[in-house]
């Protein structure tokens, strides 16, 4: 396969595994995890394999929102919903850090 190819497919993973784990949330049935353990296992590195901008609540919780734990998504986290120089640039971050491989393939996802 071919680079760009195999990042679309991993995109279209990323984009199913928020979508499950949102569906998990909603439903009440989302996968138990030992927090600190992932955070001791996580503490050499992060991988993350999506980034989420949300919004800065405190009550919205976007590993809560979509079932992740502990270095699965890179959380750019904003008031007003609106992604400036530095939001931007804490995404373009995000690519150079986990699975994310590239913004112009990457799929957007939005809660229903």
């Amino acid at each position: 396969m071919d680079c760009l190819r195999e990042e679309a497919e991993e995109d279209k993973l990323a984009s199913a595994e928020l979508k499950a784990g949102n569906k998990r949330f909603l439903s009440g049935a989302t996968k138990r995890r030992d927090l600190l353990a992932e955070a001791k296992a996580t503490s050499g590195g992060q991988k993350p394999f999506a980034v989420v901008v949300s919004c800065l609540d405190s009550r919205a919780s976007s590993e809560l929102l979509f079932d992740q734990g502990i270095g699965d998504l890179f959380s750019a986290r904003l008031a007003g919903s609106i992604v400036d120089k530095d939001v931007l640039g804490s995404v373009e971050f995000a690519t150079n850090i986990g699975c994310i491989q590239d913004l112009a393939t990457g799929e957007v996802t939005f809660l229903e």
